[in-house]
């Protein structure tokens, strides 16, 4: 194990990085178990008028992650 603080080095070899490849390719890698759903919301969105007749969009933005326990 490495301490805290200290570099850890793998050596991969080509199988090795095939193999990691293939796994992200599934859809299926991910870093905690089980994963956790992200859902994204985009609420109360407002429309700022501007000097020259157009409008900007002022979007309130949401971001939660769901873990299970």
């Amino acid at each position: 194990m490495t301490s805290l603080g200290d570099l850890a080095i793998l050596e991969e070899d080509k199988r090795y990085l095939e193999m990691r490849v293939a796994r992200l390719d599934t859809g299926m890698a991910w870093a905690e178990d089980p994963p956790s759903r992200t859902r994204h919301l985009i609420g109360n969105l407002e429309a700022a008028p501007l000097a020259d007749g157009e409008s900007r969009p002022r979007p309130r933005f949401w971001c939660t992650a769901l873990t299970a326990t």
